[in-house]
């Protein structure tokens, strides 16, 4: 994720941007080649897919990832996990998915409480909220990667009876959903947000929503040694 921030925040300077032409002609003191932000009544056309994709992540980004959670219960249930040990019993594959829906929302609510304030006092300038935005999905959607992962793992060791095909599938849709957030994070960075808030955004939401997801997705990893201790501890 860095490395596409870091050439959005190059691109400007090696290749001729719309927005310098649009922008240098209402200022005549700009520090560098593309300031930013441009207004959003510019639209740079990068391609067809981004106003579309824009207005997709701007108006109903927070809910997206979510199709990914539900479309993974369905491909992969947590009770088929749990019944071939993929992930750890705890209390069945419905309490599995209750806990990854409430995980979600909380990076979701987290996600709302933190922007709140950017609103109020009118702090884009200084931090992204599209980034901030951004992050938070695709850390949502790593833990899907991870979940898929583990079963394709346990599904070549131990030849259970869950399709290759079903990981795999999840794994292209996943990465398909990510490669389109990292898209439009570019296009974000190089145009509509300064340099000091989309990294700012970048690093508290880096910080922030990914130490979630790795905690939870350590959680689901570790879940699987959770009754050998248990029986362990009962036989003692």
């Amino acid at each position: 994720f860095a490395v596409v921030l870091v050439w959005a925040t190059v691109w400007p300077y090696l290749y001729d941007v719309t927005c310098t032409e649009q922008v240098q002609q209402n200022s005549t003191n700009l520090p560098h080649p593309c300031w930013r932000p441009i207004s959003h009544k510019e639209h740079p056309v990068v391609s067809h897919i981004s106003p579309i994709l824009n207005f997709a992540i701007a108006h109903h980004g927070p809910m997206l990832p979510f199709a990914l959670l539900f479309l993974q219960a369905l491909l992969l249930p947590y009770g088929t996990l749990v019944e071939h040990e993929i992930i750890g019993q705890w209390r069945g594959g419905f309490v599995w998915f209750i806990a990854s829906l409430a995980v979600w929302a909380f990076i979701l609510a987290l996600r709302l409480a933190l922007y709140i304030p950017c609103l109020m006092y009118g702090l884009n300038f200084y931090f992204s909220d599209h980034v901030f935005l951004l992050i938070s999905m695709i850390a949502q959607t790593e833990t899907i990667i991870f979940l898929a992962h583990l079963s394709l793992e346990e599904c070549r060791e131990k030849k259970i009876g869950i399709s290759v095909l079903r990981p795999y599938l999840l794994l292209l849709l996943s990465w398909l959903f990510i490669g389109l957030l990292l898209y439009e994070l570019f296009v974000t960075a190089v145009f509509y947000h300064t340099l000091q808030a989309s990294w700012t955004a970048f690093a508290a939401s880096t910080v922030i929503f990914e130490s979630i997801a790795q905690k939870w997705m350590t959680t689901l990893q570790e879940s699987r040694s959770w009754e050998s201790k248990q029986g362990y501890m009962q036989m003692k």
